[in-house]
């Protein structure tokens, strides 16, 4: 591969939020130093198990039995196939197409991905793992072995699976988002370079490597990792029965085969070939397995007959009770707002109380307490040295941050920050 790829590859891993051990990504940023060699070869079908089956396109293996085995290695992406050094770099588009495929053969009634991947990019990542989730009732249910890890994004997609199994060896966890940003005004200043930058909006170069990344802008970030990490936390949730607050408490840590059943995030001890094995005996048997977080629904009292379904009767609303919501509305979002940025925390922090303020919805409880940890204007210096921001961020807690899609009604809560941002002039 040309080192003249190198920023095509690059801005995948800096300045954007990733699902992946940090561990993998210090190695992915290692490799970034040189230029890019030789290519890493795709996983083959005998590196995961002893049956290696019919290769279907678009990249599945056919098993005896109707099993199809699909493999999740390497680092994700949104879309794929990069290759790197040491890397093999595999899109959440060609999983996709690849259990799609599947799902349509003939010749296929269950199938199995086989994991071994550190995670990726976010963008993607929660779609593939809601349409995962969407199979579990359906006629070729998807089940997940770790074998033998799946960390972040990876888990992310295993956890959605029916069932989830793990090799004695196998490792699962790193529930949590990392962001990386690198400075390069230092190493350009030494090579005698200058780089101007003509730009539009305050905001348009936020983030960019040729100098100290500014406060506002690791604020925004800072929110918007927290955003994703709440969005992480909420998918596997739902996926495995666990509440968020035994994932918040993992800490983003990782967990070998034993801890990850005690904590739920996987089902039980297997090898790829024992289920595979189990797969073509359930297809033997012509009945799906349950999983052991589905609730028996067969106790259930069902309707008898034919019944239908009857739609509920709209809900209307007074022109004078829905001008008193605007105005409780309006009332409410200037309290939030005041709250934020006029407390003591925001003292020393004004630049990340507006952003909370203004450009999310998160309470004024949660955004006073995240300000109060987060670090002040005096410990800038040691932030961006990287230790004082990593003590920072781990001090954190897990606030509920919301999106807040900017609306075009005047009276909306959205447009009433704006007014707030203008009046306190935190906006141009």
């Amino acid at each position: 591969m040309s080192a003249n790829l190198l920023p095509h590859i690059a801005e995948r891993v800096f300045n954007t939020p990733l699902l992946i051990h940090p561990g993998k990504l210090d190695a992915i940023l290692f490799g970034l130093q040189s230029r890019l060699g030789v290519p890493a070869s795709s996983p083959e079908p005998w590196m995961f198990t002893s049956d290696a089956g019919e290769p279907k396109m678009p990249g599945y293996w056919v098993l005896d039995g109707g099993v199809a085995r699909i493999d999740v290695f390497g680092v994700l992406s949104h879309h794929g196939r990069v290759q790197a050094n040491s890397s093999y770099v595999l899109g959440y588009q060609d999983i996709a197409r690849r259990l799609e495929a599947a799902a349509a053969d003939d010749a296929v009634q269950r199938r199995v991905l086989v994991f071994e991947t550190p995670g990726g990019e976010a963008s993607g990542v929660f779609d593939l793992a809601d349409y995962v989730r969407s199979q579990r009732d359906s006629e070729k249910p998807i089940d997940a072995i770790l074998a033998d890890y799946a960390f972040s994004a990876g888990y992310l997609i295993a956890a959605a699976a029916r069932r989830v199994y793990i090799t004695q060896s196998g490792q699962s966890g790193s529930i949590g988002v990392v962001f990386r940003h690198v400075d390069m005004s230092g190493a350009l200043e030494k090579e005698g370079l200058k780089v101007t930058q003509l730009y539009t909006g305050k905001r348009k170069v936020d983030g960019n490597p040729f100098g100290p990344l500014e406060k506002e802008a690791q604020a925004k970030y800072e929110a918007s990792i927290w955003q994703l990490h709440n969005m992480f936390v909420d998918s596997v949730a739902a996926s495995r029965g666990i509440s968020a607050k035994v994932l918040n408490d993992t800490e983003s840590d990782i967990f070998n085969a034993e801890q990850s059943i005690q904590l739920g995030l996987v089902d039980e001890l297997a090898t790829p070939d024992n289920v595979i094995e189990l797969l073509r005996s359930e297809i033997k048997a012509g009945a799906q397995r349950q999983s052991p977080r589905e609730t028996s629904m067969s106790t259930e009292a069902k309707p008898q007959g034919d019944v239908q379904a009857t739609a509920p009767a709209p809900v209307t609303i007074s022109a004078e009770a829905h001008a008193a919501a605007i105005a409780k509305a309006r009332t409410d979002e200037r309290e939030r707002c005041g709250l934020i940025v006029g407390c003591e925390e925001a003292g020393t922090r004004a630049e990340m109380a507006a952003y909370l303020a203004f450009e999310t919805d998160m309470s004024a409880e949660q955004a006073v307490k995240m300000l109060g940890k987060a670090p002040t204007a005096q410990s800038q210096a040691a932030a961006q040295s990287g230790t004082g921001f990593e003590q920072a961020m781990d001090a954190l807690g897990n606030p509920d941050v919301g999106a807040g899609a900017p609306g075009a009604d005047a009276d909306s809560p959205q447009a009433i920050q704006s007014l707030w941002a203008v009046a306190l002039g935190t906006r141009q």
